[in-house]
């Protein structure tokens, strides 16, 4: 694919490349529909205690107003949260690996089987093990995709055996990313978080600025590696050539990659929230709306391939013509 495609080109492209290859919704259409009917997991009582603890916390005597106003609000956020949270979409990657979901955004249908967590250790389990089954779902979903493109270094002509080896073996991969991450994280945010904590108590509206700041660059740090699970899937990089080249794509082409995903992420919200009011229309409208989740969501992440190589040709073009020169 020796053409370079900017954004709406390669919006073109994947809906091109997805056609009527309904089979290939497989996977998004079968975890909302789970979602849909399958019983949900609640993590209530959890984080209703948390809620109560920062309600008490603002009674606190001589806590500064500003730090009462905003103790108040976060535990009216949680309260309101842990009514409609279900544990069950771990199963949905949609952060990494753009599994689209209607039923995420929608939240819990009426009728479905409560199943209330109220330790800690458990809800943390299972939110691992269930975070675990959804990446490999994810993988086998973004693999599925990539096969059916004309384009990337990995092979689309494997046997199912081997098909299977690359889903668990790029399932690894990510695992072993998101583990380090979460470990990079922790350790960046415990030491600030705590510094962030001595600031407040000097100046909240100051340390709201550190800790939006800090906000702030771990969604960069994420957005630079935005096209790590492409990397794996399409093209078999080991993980560490995958992280440095993702860096690399992020850094030189910023701008084009920033307008990409700001484009797709309003295109997902957007058509979210219409779907979101079809599927309040049980059955049929619930069902419509999973399958036209389903099909833009992976037309959107064909999109998101041909973006990868067409940019990924481009920025080592720019790359061998600065060589070039004397």
């Amino acid at each position: 694919m020796g053409e370079h495609l900017g954004i709406i080109d390669s919006l073109s492209a994947g809906y091109r490349f997805l056609g009527y290859r309904f089979s290939l919704l497989l996977v998004p259409v079968l975890l909302d529909l789970f979602l849909w009917v399958g019983p949900r997991l609640s993590v209530a009582p959890l984080l209703d205690r948390v809620a109560n603890f920062y309600a008490n916390a603002g009674t606190v005597e001589g806590m500064p107003a500003e730090m009462v106003d905003l103790s108040a609000e976060f535990s009216r956020i949680l309260g309101e949260f842990s009514a409609g949270y279900n544990l069950m979409e771990f199963l949905v990657n949609s952060s990494m690996l753009h599994v689209p979901s209607i039923m995420v955004m929608t939240g819990p249908m009426p009728g479905a089987a409560l199943i209330q967590i109220s330790s800690v250790g458990v809800a943390f389990m299972v939110a691992i093990v269930l975070g675990a089954i959804g990446l490999l779902l994810g993988v086998f979903y973004m693999s599925l995709v990539a096969r059916h493109l004309p384009i990337g270094h990995g092979p689309n002509t494997m046997t199912w055996p081997e098909f299977a080896s690359s889903v668990f073996r790029n399932w690894l991969l990510l695992i072993l990313l998101v583990v380090l991450l979460a470990l990079f994280l922790v350790a960046l945010y415990i030491p600030v978080s705590v510094g962030i904590a001595l600031v407040a108590l000097v100046s909240p509206a100051f340390s709201s600025t550190l800790a939006l700041f800090l906000g702030l660059l771990s969604a960069l740090i994420l957005f630079f590696l935005y096209f790590v699970p492409v990397g794996l899937i399409m093209d078999s990089l080991p993980l560490r050539t995958a992280v440095v080249q993702s860096v690399q794509l992020v850094r030189g082409r910023f701008v084009t990659t920033l307008g990409f995903f700001l484009l797709t992420s309003l295109i997902m919200v957007g058509v979210g929230l219409i779907l979101s009011n079809i599927a309040a229309f049980a059955p049929w409208g619930t069902i419509s709306a999973i399958l036209l989740s389903a099909y833009l969501g992976t037309g959107l992440v064909m999109a998101l391939m041909v973006f990868y190589r067409s940019q990924l040709l481009r920025l080592s073009e720019e790359v061998a013509l600065m060589n070039r020169r004397p």
